[in-house]
């Protein structure tokens, strides 16, 4: 039973520190993850801008040349800008796309993280019952052992016994032979 209830210590010790370890481990993933998102997001965002300095770049441009009356650069200028705006919009989304994927992706290493603790808890009760069997077995079979040896004791003194018997009978008939039988 102590062996039992060290046992059982030893596995919430175990198990408490494998918690700790795992919450470590998933708030350095997720600021990984983090990392990894915002320096990626930067480099978009960036991008974003750039498109749309050039596309309000191109606006002014194309106002310019308007009121200069040349109507066929302007509407060029006008094209361009909205090509340029149409980047920064596809940026947008490539930005709320990669915001997402970090989520799915934060998610999905944490339940990774998870199972790999299920599955070392897993194998740490695993562990522990076979050692609890085994010593379950060894008791049994110590137990067993102290039974056969006992009986064997039990066994020898019911011999002494007979044969005291056999003695005391013998002296008896030694000093009273009326107790002899015929």
């Amino acid at each position: 039973k102590k062996d039992e209830e060290r046992m059982r210590q030893n596995a919430e010790i175990l198990k408490h520190v494998h918690d700790d370890e795992q919450a470590r481990l998933e708030r350095a993933l997720i600021a990984h993850e983090k990392t990894r998102t915002n320096a990626l997001r930067a480099r978009l965002e960036a991008r974003r801008q750039r498109a749309e300095l050039k596309a309000q770049g191109h606006e002014l441009e194309a106002a310019r040349l308007k009121t200069a009356g040349d109507k066929a650069a302007a509407k060029k200028e006008k094209s361009q800008a909205k090509k340029l705006r149409a980047e920064a919009s596809s940026v947008d989304k490539e930005i709320d796309a990669l915001v997402e994927e970090s989520k799915r992706s934060s998610k999905k290493r944490i339940q990774e993280v998870h199972a790999a603790r299920d599955e070392a808890l897993n194998e740490l009760a695993t562990k522990l019952d076979a050692e609890h069997n085994k010593t379950q077995q060894a008791t049994k079979r110590r137990l067993a052992a102290r039974k056969k040896s006992l009986a064997i004791e039990v066994e020898n003194a019911q011999v002494v016994a007979k044969a005291a018997a056999q003695k005391a009978k013998k002296l008896a008939r030694l000093v009273d032979p009326s107790k002899n039988d015929p």
